[in-house]
């Protein structure tokens, strides 16, 4: 419970700070898109937990670089960095679950 409940008030505190800092769509986007990718991935929680930085800082360092090199928005580039990664798990997710039902 207490571990719950001190979760709950970071991501809170996260949110708020950052909603600030880079905007509503950003922040729900790397909230959202990474654990939503992670799970498609795996279906442990601390391994979602991890995936999900992994997703995260991936997508941010990918996002800044592409950003800067092709003159785009860095907030929005990084969505799309997230956003491919969550459509190649989902893509794969579908195809290996498609042929795990053919095998049956």
């Amino acid at each position: 419970k207490l571990i719950h409940n001190g979760l709950l008030l970071l991501i809170a505190a996260t949110t708020v700070l950052a909603t600030q800092t880079v905007g509503v769509v950003l922040v729900m986007a790397l909230l959202v898109t990474p654990a939503a990718t992670a799970s498609l991935l795996v279906k442990d929680l601390p391994k979602i937990i991890g995936l999900s930085i992994l997703f995260s800082a991936a997508a941010i360092i990918s996002g800044f670089y592409l950003s800067y090199y092709f003159d785009l928005a860095s907030g929005a580039t990084i969505v799309l960095v997230m956003t491919a990664f969550f459509l190649v798990s989902f893509i794969s997710d579908k195809l290996i679950n498609k042929k795990s039902v053919v095998r049956k």
